[in-house]
């Protein structure tokens, strides 16, 4: 199947049509619960989505990140289907990253937009669980310490720890939009180390001295 105009694809994923590309130099779109995630803005590759994003059941994505970013990942939210999906200001999210970009990551950063390329603002009504801030819903296996900002923009900011080629580091995150009006996106940008790293310096290696940030999944 040939991959459709951009438009052409957008126009689909509002509609609330699921959509199925090749993974082979084509976009890639998935349905999941209430909500299709796409990978047709560049650099990852869109490998699974499962879940319905509560709290007991977070969206689990699994992405391969290609290059050395940023990377954008474009999230819709749909009311569409048998019954008239409620609103769902909070989305819990589980995100697998696979490093394929043949490079060590030494930190990685998030940050969110209602519009590509413009930074989130208090108005928009979305931001990383900004109301509560409660930092136990920040989560990474691989960095030791992660921080949120809400202004400018809302970023997740995650370093002291490694990421070698081919592993996979795994976050936890909750995000919240009171006024979903349409798609919105997920930035993605990894902190690269200047060469790579002896294997004695691995993180896997060093596992055991790891003070991740706990996840609390309860809800607000």
């Amino acid at each position: 199947m040939r991959r459709p105009p951009r438009a052409t694809l957008a126009a689909a994923l509002v509609a609330g049509t699921a959509i199925w590309l090749p993974t082979t130099g084509a976009a890639e779109a998935i349905r999941s619960g209430a909500y299709t995630f796409s990978d047709e803005l560049g650099g990852l590759r869109l490998k699974s989505v499962t879940g319905s994003g509560s709290a007991g059941d977070p969206i689990v994505i699994v992405e391969e990140f290609l290059g050395t970013g940023p990377a954008v990942l474009t999230i819709i939210r749909h009311t569409d289907g048998p019954v008239l999906l409620p609103p769902a200001p909070h989305l819990y999210l589980e995100k697998r990253v696979i490093n394929q970009s043949r490079r060590v990551w030494l930190g990685f950063e998030m940050e969110l937009e209602e519009i590509r390329g413009q930074a989130s603002t208090d108005s928009d009504g979305l931001s990383f669980d900004q109301i509560a801030k409660q930092r136990e819903r920040v989560h990474a296996d691989r960095f030791r310490h992660g921080e949120r900002t809400f202004d400018p923009g809302d970023r997740l900011m995650f370093y002291d720890g490694i990421v070698d080629h081919s592993q996979t580091v795994r976050f936890r995150l909750l995000v919240t939009d009171t006024s979903p009006s349409g798609p919105f996106f997920l930035v993605q940008t990894p902190q690269m180390a200047t060469s790579s790293l002896p294997a004695e310096r691995r993180f896997a290696d060093n596992v055991h001295d790891r003070r991740d940030i706990p996840t609390d999944t309860s809800t607000r």
